[in-house]
């Protein structure tokens, strides 16, 4: 199968808003067979927006390895199993491979000091290189490459700020939300044979990307130097955006570290680049653009990037009236602007006859709002009486009638399971 079908056999079974995340997946796999750093992809989104699945697709895939969950034990221990297997699983994998979390959440439930020596962990082995000392003087090593796809809930957004002030090793894609009734109406099709659709799925993923790997050229496309100055300008933006701040038990700004340093980011970037030029033959540069826009605009802290947005949008906003907008407690989204402001991305200026700080957006990242989000700015105000437009096109019959039509005709539901069925069979 060609990119496009492997695309079309996913949707027969899965909806999703977004069918650009199946290039990703498939570029950052392909990727670990290439010469240089690795690439770290983070899969952001509620529970059933399609995460788990998305993961599953690489399962089959020979250089592979899906784990369920971490301890400060799995990457390198000095035990053996009972069988005389291999404990470790960095010396499982050997020195190039690709690890697939479908549940990272459950790192984050972990108590603060267990989290934070895996992170640390995680952090070595991006670096290439882990090694581990054990209680009784003996250590583990491990050199080597390792390509990461994990799968989170926005709950990483709480407490990624505890292990970003030592560097972050990620680029992230939120997943869009879900039509809740066309997800709904999609699974329909699949109770009765579900399971041999998703190894249906998981073979030709894994003969798609072994195929790709196995013919890799000896040089992917170049990119053009004017996409190479984007990504340059995008990287150098989201790392200085997404610094991180400290703040002690009071909420007080205690702390602003040096700013993230732009390389690791870029690297990224261009690596899946240039691999999704070799997927799509060197056409199609609108779609790659348009994806690595949204891996880098995705990178930024949603709490950052919430306050970003609405600055690009108006002239000047106040705390207040981005709170009301957003809502959001007044002083979160003080909080959220003082962060930006002390990393220089805005500023906060007194007015008399408002009576509240203005917050701007600086001119040179307003450009880049501009250029590469997509955002135009408004000349108007958002002030404390702005009143919040979220959820106002909401109908509240909406749901209750699609839940109806679900019901309302037997024979359209059969028909449509009959095209799904038919469509998989295709393939």
């Amino acid at each position: 199968m060609n990119l496009r079908e492997i695309k079309q056999l996913y949707k027969s079974v899965f909806y999703i808003e977004e069918d650009m995340i199946i290039d990703v997946i498939v570029a950052t796999a392909i990727a670990t067979k290439l010469p240089g750093d690795p690439v770290w992809l983070l899969l952001i989104g509620g529970p059933s927006s399609g995460k788990t699945e998305l993961c599953n697709t690489l399962t089959k895939v020979p250089f592979v390895f899906p784990i369920s969950n971490l301890t400060e034990n799995t990457f390198l221990s000095n035990m053996r199993l009972a069988n005389g297997g291999e404990a470790s699983l960095l010396h499982e994998i050997g020195s190039n491979g690709m690890i697939v979390m479908k549940d990272y959440t459950s790192i984050l439930s972990m108590r603060a000091e267990k989290r934070e020596i895996i992170i640390a962990q995680m952090r070595e082995i991006y670096d290439g290189h882990l090694t581990k000392r054990a209680g009784n003087g003996k250590s583990e090593e491990w050199h080597g490459k390792v390509n990461w796809l994990g799968a989170v809930t926005e709950s990483v957004y709480l407490t990624e700020a505890e292990s970003a002030g030592m560097g972050r090793r990620t680029i992230n894609y939120i997943m869009p939300e879900q039509d809740r009734i066309k997800t709904l109406r999609q699974s329909l099709n699949n109770n009765s044979d579900i399971e041999e659709k998703r190894v249906k799925i998981q073979e030709e993923f894994a003969a798609f990307v072994s195929d790709h790997t196995l013919n890799l050229p000896n040089e992917l496309p170049q990119l053009s130097d004017q996409f190479n100055e984007d990504l340059i300008t995008i990287a150098d933006f989201i790392t200085h955006v997404r610094t991180p701040t400290a703040r002690n038990f009071r909420d007080q700004l205690i702390l602003v570290p040096s700013l993230e340093m732009p390389m690791r980011v870029f690297q990224m970037f261009q690596t899946l680049a240039r691999v999704l030029l070799y997927l799509h033959e060197g056409e199609n540069l609108d779609d790659i653009r348009k994806i690595m826009m949204k891996l880098a605009f995705d990178s930024i802290p949603k709490q950052t990037r919430l306050v970003l947005y609405l600055m690009a949008e108006h002239s000047k906003i106040t705390a207040k009236g981005a709170a009301t907008k957003l809502r959001y407690p007044t002083e979160t989204v003080r909080m959220w602007l003082e962060n930006i402001n002390v990393l220089g991305i805005c500023e906060r200026r007194t007015s008399t006859g408002i009576g509240a700080d203005l917050w701007v957006l600086n001119e040179q990242f307003q450009r880049i709002m501009e250029e590469y989000a997509g955002v135009e700015q408004s000349p108007d105000v958002l002030s404390d009486s702005t009143e919040s437009v979220v959820g106002e096109d909401i109908q509240p019959t909406w749901m209750a009638d699609q839940l109806i039509g679900l019901t309302d005709d037997p024979g359209a539901l059969k028909e449509q399971k009959q095209q799904a069925d038919d469509l998989f069979e295709s393939f």
